[in-house]
């Protein structure tokens, strides 16, 4: 039995098709800022933690 061309997920959001280059960017978006909220974590951890177990 093959797979169909289609998953369940691909017809939910078909729906959402002309949005696609829209939500590509948010998602790069999201990842930058989730990236940077990160650093700033490690930035602040690096103050009350030794700096040897910071993440660089």
């Amino acid at each position: 039995m093959q797979n169909p061309p289609y998953s369940i997920d691909d017809e939910k959001w078909k729906k959402y098709e002309s949005y696609r280059p829209i939500l590509h960017l948010t998602m790069c978006q999201l990842h930058v800022t989730l990236q940077k909220f990160q650093n700033d974590v490690n930035e602040v951890c690096c103050v009350n933690i030794d700096e040897d177990i910071c993440i660089k």
